[in-house]
């Protein structure tokens, strides 16, 4: 990916806390030397089967920072306390296995119990504290994912906004020739927070 339009990015983003996923100490290094004046509070991990990880770069001190790579997949979860000026917050940095991590066996299913299991170790790192889980879940609405976080207490911050996920796509590709797209990416909150608005860059 490009590092560097990558950053200009979250510099003219100018947002509160920022959570990445599949990032390298290429990026690491660079969003400490070229973001650390706007997001002084940065954290940076490395999954354990692949040579990216997640972050979390912050305008506010981050504290209680815990990492854990999936257990059934390849990617990773990161969570740390937000010392914002409202009080303390989790945000959980999620990025669920993808669907061509299982594609050879053209079953689904399989797909739904991996993310299962690895939204069980999420769900195992949220605290009492007010809390957003946001990120790469890599399916669309209507898959089990969603349902598992609503019937964990998460609402999801689009659907509480009344907005259409077709309409601000997160994700787009060609597949056999055909241009496709659609929203894989989410903000979820618990009931100690209420979202305002939501957009995507």
């Amino acid at each position: 990916s490009d590092a560097q339009g990558i950053a200009a990015v979250l510099e003219q983003a100018d947002v509160d806390v920022i959570a990445l996923q599949e990032t390298t100490p290429t990026h690491h290094a660079l969003f400490e030397d070229q973001l650390s004046g706007l997001y002084p509070y940065q954290e940076h991990r490395m999954n354990k089967r692949v040579a990216n990880g997640p972050s979390l770069l912050s305008k506010f001190p981050l504290s209680n920072c815990e990492h854990t790579s999936s257990a059934p997949g390849f990617n990773g979860f990161l969570r740390c306390t937000v010392n914002s000026p409202i009080g303390e917050l989790d945000v959980l940095g999620v990025h669920l296995h993808p669907i061509t991590g299982v594609k050879r066996t053209r079953k689904i299913s399989i797909l739904h119990r991996i993310q299962h299991e690895e939204l069980e170790q999420v769900l195992a790192m949220v605290t009492s504290r007010p809390t957003l889980v946001v990120g790469d879940l890599n399916v669309p609405l209507g898959h089990p994912a969603h349902s598992e976080l609503s019937s964990a207490g998460f609402s999801n911050a689009s659907e509480d906004l009344g907005l259409d996920p077709r309409s601000y796509p997160t994700w787009s590709d060609t597949i056999l020739g055909v241009s496709v797209s659609g929203r894989i990416d989410f903000l979820y909150s618990n009931a100690q927070l209420t979202p305002r608005s939501l957009r995507v860059f």
